[in-house]
């Protein structure tokens, strides 16, 4: 079939450069087409090429009625006033080559035009056997793309970059599988990629592309990432509870940390217990002294390489909680202790106001007593100037009976 329109197209550049009048259609299977011919004269005939007709056919039109010579077109061709070849339903054996010219007998056409009939293929998908693999390992993966008219072609892309077969550590091979009933094809194209080092990213994508002018003419396919294998060679667990130590009611999460791609499988065990986690980490919401103990990770990764780590830990009081409150009208701070710190102030202030208070009740009474004293003494006016009593001058006796009088007060002698 490709020979075939090989062929028809040479034919239509001959006529070409022949009769130098020429359109090109291109049409997607299922449209109807109006082929132009603007005959203005009363008999129209058109022949075709395609591989529908299998050689020359004849459609003629001679006072409005319109012959043709071949079942394909029977039901499906008619001609509009000025000659125009109206053909519906486009089938794919319609593409080829088409000339309109008068019923007269003149060899010369008077339009030739080339019809492209095609289908978009479905959206190309990618397939992986296996989406990880090793340094140095073969990992394969499939394209394909379906139901399209003609056949396109598949292109590989890694990180943004075409992959192409001769490529060292790429291998390449296209498929067309075409139905014969539809003529369409579907495509597929196996990817052998070798990695040869540690790569950050390998992000894979197919793209199909054919010969026609078309938004969609250029499909690709979704991103598919090949994630390299890291063998497990170390294993870590870590404690994090946001202080130095563990409490009862702290946020606690305890995490199994290795090195290997893809993540391995775990297995978990309390004071030899086994636990019921299968992934990574252990969250404590609010921890208690129950969970405190001897925990073990164990990890396995795919190639069967087992490591283990352990970690053992104890779980202490409730923290005490404080609160800073702003005094009103002051700009200081009070820091508020919890209960136990409070009663024990509280206590502790009580005592020292009741020896502010006795002591300040005791000064009061003496200074009651020296007044009543004082004044007493006054009435009586036995005060005497510069005498000595005693060998003490007058102002130490007034001090000594002052002194005499607070006794007899307080009930000394």
């Amino acid at each position: 079939m490709k020979r075939s329109l090989r062929i028809t197209a040479l034919i239509a550049w001959i006529c070409i450069s022949c009769a130098g009048s020429m359109h090109m259609l291109t049409l997607r299977i299922g449209e109807d087409a109006t082929l132009p011919c603007h005959q203005t004269g009363s008999a129209v005939e058109w022949k075709a090429e395609t591989s529908g007709t299998r050689g020359m056919e004849l459609f003629s039109s001679l006072k409005g009625e319109t012959k043709t010579l071949n079942s394909n077109y029977s039901t499906r061709i008619s001609l509009t006033s000025d000659g125009s070849l109206v053909l519906s339903s486009l089938k794919w054996f319609d593409q080829g080559l088409y000339q309109c010219s008068t019923a007269s007998g003149s060899q010369t056409p008077t339009r030739i035009i080339y019809l492209h009939t095609y289908q978009p293929p479905t959206k190309p998908e990618i397939t992986m056997i296996r989406n990880h693999v090793k340094v140095d390992d073969s990992a394969e993966m499939i394209c394909t793309s379906e139901d399209g008219y003609p056949a396109g072609n598949l292109t590989w892309y890694k990180n943004g970059r075409i992959l192409e077969g001769t490529e060292e550590d790429v291998s390449i091979k296209n498929f067309i599988i075409l139905d014969q009933k539809t003529q369409l094809s579907s495509m597929k194209s196996v990817l052998s990629y070798t990695p040869r080092e540690v790569e950050e990213e390998l992000s894979f994508r197919c793209h199909i592309t054919y010969d026609i002018t078309d938004p969609i003419s250029i499909q690709e396919s979704d991103e598919r990432t090949l994630e390299l294998i890291h063998p497990l060679k170390h294993i870590t667990l870590l404690l994090n509870s946001g202080f130095d130590d563990v409490r009862e009611g702290d946020k606690v999460t305890l995490k199994c940390k290795t090195d290997a791609r893809p993540l391995p499988s775990f297995v978990w065990t309390k004071d030899a217990v086994y636990l019921d986690v299968k992934n990574d980490t252990i969250v404590f919401p609010s921890i208690t002294k129950r969970d405190a103990g001897d925990y073990k990770c164990v990890a396995t990764d795919e190639e069967f390489t087992e490591l283990s780590g352990s970690i053992s830990f104890t779980v202490g009081e409730k923290r005490q909680e404080t609160r800073i409150i702003k005094i009103a009208n002051l700009d200081s701070y009070e820091e508020i202790q919890p209960e136990s710190s409070v009663s024990s102030s509280v206590n502790r202030s009580g005592m020292i106001i009741g020896v502010l208070g006795a002591l300040i009740l005791v000064a009061f009474i003496l200074a009651a007593v020296y007044w009543l004293c004082y004044h007493q003494k006054k009435s009586q006016g036995s005060k005497e100037e510069n005498v000595v009593l005693n060998g003490v001058e007058a102002g130490n006796a007034d001090f000594a009976e002052d002194k005499n009088c607070t006794k007899e007060y307080l009930g000394e002698k």
